[in-house]
């Protein structure tokens, strides 16, 4: 994952975790600075005195998921009451984050 995710404790209203992917890229496409978009997502998302994961904790969420992906599915679920939370991430083939992460124009 090299540092682009971190897992965090959601708050239980949050069920649809395309949220919080359409948020980062809304504030991706504004051109807000990573700091701001991290912050922006937690205080929207993130359980009140709940835990932001480092990234080896959260390589061992993410490891715990596939875990428990039953054969013949492609699709794992984090533990209840986790979410994941985008950080910047470097270029990829030549293409910004923006481009390869985030869909958006240059």
């Amino acid at each position: 994952m090299e540092g682009i995710l971190s897992a965090f404790d959601c708050k239980p209203e949050l069920t649809n975790m395309a949220k919080i992917g359409y948020t980062t890229r809304v504030l991706v496409s504004r051109k807000t600075l990573w700091p701001e978009i991290e912050r922006q997502v937690l205080e929207r998302y993130a359980l009140p005195d709940g835990r932001v994961y480092t990234c080896d904790e959260t390589v061992g969420l993410a490891n715990q998921m596939l875990k428990t992906i039953p054969p013949g599915e492609y699709r794992g679920y984090l533990p209840e009451g986790k979410a994941i939370l985008f950080h910047a991430s470097a270029p990829w083939n030549g293409f910004s984050e923006r481009v390869h992460l985030w869909q958006l124009p240059d």
